[in-house]
């Protein structure tokens, strides 16, 4: 069951690090974007549903987490990336498709080992942004899952 989830995670992290983020976006990969992030929503939403009918919930809303992970994480490194092939100046140093994964899961995780910083207004604006999605994450949206899991099992 968990197979799934762990799957689309590769692949999206695949098509992460294939992209062309040192390009400026044209407006069909504005579109494109904005249809890859639709459709993982519509799917984070379906597993959502499926859950509450699902012999166990408690797994099936794992699942959907691992499966959202990417959404919070992946966008913030593709747009560090940006970012810094604007201008080296917001971070002082290139940043590539995994040093950009790198840093935005240091500051997912809190770590700041330092290495990598954002030396200018965008590039701070960004990482505050970063920081209001994942403690929304990790505290709405997790919270949320657990609870819809529980309300699930006990309905059973």
């Amino acid at each position: 069951m968990l197979l799934v989830p762990v799957l689309v995670d590769a692949g999206l992290l695949v098509l992460y690090l294939g992209a062309p983020l040192d390009n400026p976006l044209s407006p069909g990969g504005v579109f494109v974007l904005m249809a890859a992030a639709l459709l993982v929503l519509v799917m984070v939403l379906w597993e959502l549903r499926a859950m509450m009918a699902a012999p166990h919930p408690r797994r099936r809303a794992l699942g959907i987490l691992i499966s959202s992970f990417p959404m919070v994480i992946l966008p913030f490194a593709g747009a560090y990336v940006w970012l810094a092939s604007r201008d080296p100046a917001h971070f002082g140093r290139p940043i590539s498709h995994v040093a950009g994964l790198y840093f935005a899961m240091t500051v997912f995780t809190t770590t700041g080992f330092g290495d990598i910083a954002p030396r200018t207004e965008p590039a701070q604006l960004m990482v505050l942004a970063q920081m209001l999605a994942d403690v929304l994450y990790v505290g709405l949206f997790a919270r949320l899952l657990v609870a819809a899991a529980r309300r699930a099992q006990a309905g059973e």
